[in-house]
């Protein structure tokens, strides 16, 4: 029967260590990966199985918000008139 030498054991351990180094980093992408998608809010959102509805849900009422602060504010609201004028002008002319 043949004796391990010393050396050939340190190469199975190093070889041993080299196979773990490996998996532990592939672990390692697959968690960091993971992290930065859930970190990454427009990829959770267009990303997950949720309905189209619920997301064109989600967009209108962002939208129909960010609407209500520009308008209601009392600093924005003399530029409505021009603004909707403008609009209508911009339409009027599209539609043409």
């Amino acid at each position: 029967m043949k004796t391990i030498t010393e050396t050939e054991l340190l190469k199975e351990h190093i070889i041993h260590l080299k196979l773990k180094q490996a998996i532990e980093l592939r672990q390692l992408k697959s968690e960091v990966h993971s992290a930065i998608h859930h970190l990454n809010p427009l990829a959770s959102f267009f990303g997950s199985a949720d309905t189209s509805e619920t997301k064109f849900d989600l967009v209108d009422t962002a939208v129909s918000l960010t609407s209500q602060l520009l308008f209601k504010n009392n600093i924005l609201s003399r530029f409505q008139e021009p603004i909707k004028r403008w609009l209508g002008n911009w339409l009027q002319n599209f539609i043409k």
